[in-house]
């Protein structure tokens, strides 16, 4: 069912910021209240009210009294940081107001073993700059993707002495870095891929070192990730499955889980596999877990292993809203109102999700290649313009 992807280096940036995507030799499966406005850097820059408002305050809709943990101001980056957001820097008035909706919302930045151990540490700190925007309260959203050797290669080699020592001096000096900053913390995504790892055990312990470092911090969420609904897929393991990848990978050190980050799952889909995990943790004496759904990608869901194009990594965009068959769109805008009516949810699922679920977010990246790189300005055009969610 799962189709392996190949990654391609991007070229050195001299921005010290620029986070990059991974090499190539991996493979992959990635409250009624105004909007506040500051001013940074002789620019006019802004931060979300998570599940009220976009990032320049176009009113989404009344938060309710939403008892995530993540409530609050969302940080909205800006910075060469994110691909989407260069591209949208440089486009002209016509096309920027186009995106503006998309560009507004907050998205999680990818960090990973392109970004040099010297170098982690200064542009961690540069990334909460441009997300928070001066205001320290601001929630800033990343996700970590450091493992080395990862995906084909993670399925021959295991890592060496040298790989393992660079990994933990990362995962150090990246959590230094982090501070008390409030964080929403994504750990490693398509994890999965332990199941065909060489050796397990150590492979999963420094995914478990880095859950530990990141879960010592005082104001960070780490969410460690699951696949999705689809994987492992019942006739993998199903949530049994995840489970045993999830306590291996140090879920005692962990808020919770992350879904969806590379596939397409409906929203229902992954928030039943949330409430199973959770569930499941809860029957093992570990409780207060919750989960997040990537909802990037999933405006019009479908099984990933059932796309009938050639490559699902790099699947259709939907050319308008409402259409059918297997083709990606953008899904519900970042929000800790996970169970309001306008997401268009059945009432279980609804329920489950205010139960079990913290927010939905914008991990995964449809609007780059292959969710890698690079920007597609044409694809995240039709993107924007076919999500039924556009505005909210």
């Amino acid at each position: 069912m799962l189709l392996h992807r190949a990654l391609s280096y991007l070229a050195a940036t001299t921005v010290l910021l620029a986070l990059a995507s991974p090499p190539q030799d991996v493979v992959a499966r990635s409250a009624d209240a105004a909007s506040r406005t500051t001013v940074a850097a002789d620019r006019v820059v802004t931060a979300a009210p998570s599940g009220d408002h976009t990032a320049r305050g176009t009113k989404v809709m009344r938060a309710g009294s939403s008892s995530s943990e993540l409530a609050g101001t969302w940080g909205v980056y800006q910075g060469p940081a994110d691909m989407a957001w260069s591209a949208y820097d440089k486009a002209s008035k016509s096309r920027k107001r186009e995106l503006q909706w998309f560009i507004d919302q907050p998205r999680a930045g990818w960090m990973g073993a392109w970004i040099p151990d010297r170098e982690i540490a200064a542009r961690t700190r540069k990334y909460i700059e441009l997300s928070q925007h001066g205001d320290p309260e601001a929630l800033v959203q990343m996700t970590i993707f450091r493992m080395d050797p990862w995906y084909t290669a993670s399925q021959t080699q295991v890592p060496t002495k040298k790989q393992v020592r660079s990994y933990k001096r990362w995962i150090r000096r990246s959590a230094r870095a982090i501070g008390d900053t409030p964080t929403a913390l994504m750990l490693q995504p398509d994890a999965t891929f332990l199941r065909t790892v060489p050796n397990f055990k150590k492979s999963a312990g420094l995914i478990r070192f880095a859950a530990k470092r990141y879960g010592a911090l005082p104001n960070t969420r780490v969410y460690l990730e699951t696949g999705g609904w689809d994987w492992p897929a019942p006739g993998q393991g199903g949530v049994d499955e995840a489970v045993r990848l999830l306590a291996a990978m140090g879920m005692r050190h962990a808020d919770g889980v992350v879904t969806n980050t590379t596939h397409y799952n409906r929203t229902e889909w992954d928030v039943r596999r949330i409430a199973d995990i959770v569930r499941a943790f809860e029957a093992r004496g570990t409780t207060g877990l919750k989960g997040i759904v990537n909802t990037s990608s999933n405006g019009n869901g479908f099984e990933f292993g059932r796309y009938d194009g050639p490559d699902p990594d790099h699947a259709r965009v939907c050319r308008k809203p409402g259409q059918r068959g297997m083709c990606v769109t953008l899904g519900i805008p970042p929000t800790t109102d996970v169970a309001h009516p306008a997401w268009g949810l059945d009432e279980e699922t609804r329920a489950l999700a205010e139960q079990y679920v913290d927010a939905y977010m914008w991990v995964g990246r449809p609007w780059l290649k292959r969710q890698n790189s690079p920007f597609m300005m044409r694809r995240t055009r039709h993107l924007v313009a076919s999500s039924p969610f556009r505005g909210m």
